[in-house]
């Protein structure tokens, strides 16, 4: 598809698209995080020049077992929750492409990624002592007006006195806003 206009001398200038079909892949925790220069396209679409690291979920079909279930009835494969570090980082790449934008806080136009299918899934990864305290419709809320979450640093810092991982986080979100347009934060 390409468009074809003037600009202001006159001269023609055309612009262009080429659409190529996403690959199916499966990717597994142990592949190198990829730098700025392998995916290009990321300094266009992000403020941030850090490459992203919740990036193992790309393929949608990851998605396809866990589709109009509840979290009640979704099992969390084991293979995401390895070590602490991969859960974590499991756990970012299912929710980057959710997005939960409410009334007064639309962004662009229509559905943003994989819209509310990822929370589910990752709602049920936190612990069972976890979602005692934090019930899935206040989960939920507390994403409202998220429409993509990108982790851009995960450091392990020293465990806490009760022997328990801890990381240090750093996230960019997609945020809708009032006036119908995104925002980074």
């Amino acid at each position: 598809m390409f468009f074809f206009w003037k600009n202001a001398f006159g001269a023609h200038k055309r612009m262009g698209a080429q659409y190529k079909k996403q690959p199916i892949a499966h990717r597994s925790a142990e592949i190198e995080t990829p730098t700025m220069r392998q995916l290009p396209n990321e300094a266009y679409f992000r403020p941030s020049c850090s490459a992203v690291l919740n990036n193992h979920y790309t393929d949608f079909s990851f998605f396809t077992p866990f589709n109009e279930k509840s979290y009640k009835e979704i099992v969390i494969p084991h293979s995401l929750l390895r070590s602490p570090r991969d859960t974590v980082l499991n756990y970012f790449s299912i929710l980057r492409d959710a997005e939960n934008l409410v009334k007064g806080k639309k962004g662009g136009c229509g559905t943003v990624g994989m819209a509310n299918i990822p929370f589910p899934i990752a709602y049920k990864m936190l612990s069972d002592q976890y979602r005692k305290k934090l019930s899935y419709s206040n989960y939920l809320k507390s994403f409202e007006g998220i429409g993509r979450t990108h982790l851009l640093v995960l450091e392990e810092v020293p465990a806490d006195r009760h022997g328990t991982d801890t990381f240090f986080i750093e996230l960019e979100t997609i945020e809708g806003s009032d006036k119908g347009v995104t925002t980074f934060a």
